[in-house]
């Protein structure tokens, strides 16, 4: 793996582009410098669709927080809003192009299930309580289908080089953090922290700092939260980098490793373990040759997950309070013991609608990604999305079969750890900290449309 020289300048420009906007922001009391290059650079990346597209997508989900706790005492709530709207933007523009461009005509099983996915999220859109929560639920609840076909929009892909940029921008991540994880909550607050928070809720609640630390392991811990100002977000972009350098990467840099996983081990979030195990499993299941050891190996898998699960059910119960754990398990049974057929409706709980005060609130389905869209899209919508991302894994696996490719099995590790963690983590489903996960795995389809057009050429 290796950074050539352009993207090196890329990061050197991005980075006078942040701390120009920092001064402006500072002196002007306004984001409209920022505000300005990122127009520009949506309408250039929208229009390239290229390696560079996912650079600078990469560039705003690991810097985006950061800047804007720095600025926060000289933008509105407004600025901080447009600023993290334009980000998003790049995604549904080049998602929209590309299904207008590609799949009107040609429409697969994938297609149909996210056009289904679609219809009953605009369904429950229109039943939601409040239009500002619905919206707010429909940026999340869609991030799968939106950041995928972002991925597949794109064109003439060097896996390689987003893949080195991901380790590089990992390293600075980590070792910025570590320097951020010395600061305590007054500093955060002397940095902006609060005006951030302020900014971003519009002043609904007060800021926390609830994230930042950990009771998980029996005592408080802090955790690394790093540029995005979120240990979990963090986490989730860390794992990618983790993941390249020990499975992709040749040159066998144990520094490198070493880094790295000290960095992932400092987030302390359950979404490392599920990385951690998805890959030992993918690992062992694409060393099995003979068909029949493969469905054998897969029904233990199954096997010990629901044992697994009815052990937990059982004791969870016992576990302590402060500890998250029991409450993410709690949330993704209530999802299944109260799911209904089409949903009650977006933005009818979630975070969002305890901040905003929504009436008629069910704090239950909080801690599940899963729990969440069930109670909001209903079976129905929960089948589509769910089967849409297990089309994926299984096209990724297909692919590495195929070319033995470890950037590819990368992006089969990263989806299976998405499919598994989003049925007890609320938060496993972000822009900032798994967008990345789907735009990856668009990327990936692209290959797989290729391999799958040349096989059948060579027929």
């Amino acid at each position: 793996m290796k950074i050539v020289e352009k993207d090196i300048k890329i990061l050197y420009f991005s980075f006078v582009v942040m701390l120009v906007s920092i001064l402006v922001a500072k002196l002007f009391h306004t984001a409209v410098f920022l505000e300005g290059i990122m127009v520009i650079l949506l309408l250039v990346c929208s229009v390239n669709r290229n390696t560079h597209t996912v650079i600078y997508f990469v560039m705003c989900t690991v810097f985006q927080n950061v800047i804007l706790v720095l600025m926060s005492s000289g933008i509105s709530s407004r600025e901080t809003t447009t600023i993290i709207i334009l980000k998003e933007s790049l995604v549904y523009i080049c998602a929209i192009v590309f299904f207008l461009k590609n799949k009107i005509y040609d429409f697969k099983l994938q297609e149909v299930l996210c056009v289904i996915f679609v219809i009953v999220s605009i369904f429950n859109l229109v039943r939601a309580q409040s239009i500002n929560l619905g919206v707010t639920a429909l940026r999340q609840i869609t991030i799968i289908v939106t950041c995928y076909y972002f991925g597949c929009s794109l064109k003439n892909v060097k896996l390689e080089k987003i893949f080195s940029f991901i380790v590089l921008i990992s390293v600075i991540v980590g070792i910025i953090g570590i320097g951020l994880f010395f600061l305590n909550d007054e500093q955060w607050i002397q940095m902006g922290y609060a005006d951030y928070w302020n900014n971003k809720t519009g002043a609904v609640t007060k800021y926390s700092f609830t994230n930042f630390y950990t009771y998980d392991l029996g005592v408080r811990l802090k955790r690394l939260v790093s540029t995005f100002v979120d240990p979990l977000a963090c986490s989730h972009f860390i794992g990618i980098g983790f993941l390249v350098v020990f499975i992709a990467d040749n040159k066998n840099s144990y520094i490198l490793k070493i880094l790295i996983t000290i960095f992932l081990l400092m987030g302390i979030t359950k979404s490392s373990v599920v990385l951690i195990v998805s890959t030992i499993l993918i690992l062992n299941y694409s060393k099995i040759n003979l068909r029949y050891l493969r469905y054998l190996f897969l029904i233990t898998c199954i096997i010990f997950g629901l044992v697994a699960i009815n052990i937990l059910s059982i004791k969870v119960s016992s576990l302590s309070q402060s500890t998250s754990i029991s409450n993410h398990f709690n949330a993704f049974i209530y999802g299944l013991t109260n799911a209904t057929l089409l949903g009650n409706g977006l933005g009818t709980t979630g975070y969002n609608a305890l901040i905003m005060g929504l009436e008629n609130y069910d704090s239950n389905y909080n801690e599940s990604f899963f729990a969440l869209s069930i109670a909001q899209i209903g079976i129905v919508g929960v089948i589509t999305i769910y089967g849409f991302l297990f089309i994926c894994i299984k096209h990724n696996y297909k692919l590495y079969r195929i070319t033995n490719n470890k950037y590819i099995l990368v992006i089969l590790i990263l989806s299976i750890d998405l499919f598994l963690e989003s049925f007890f983590s609320a938060s496993s489903i972000s822009m900032l900290g798994t967008g990345l996960y789907c735009v990856l795995n668009g990327i990936s389809y692209s290959f797989y449309k290729e391999e799958v057009r040349r096989c059948e050429l060579e027929l």
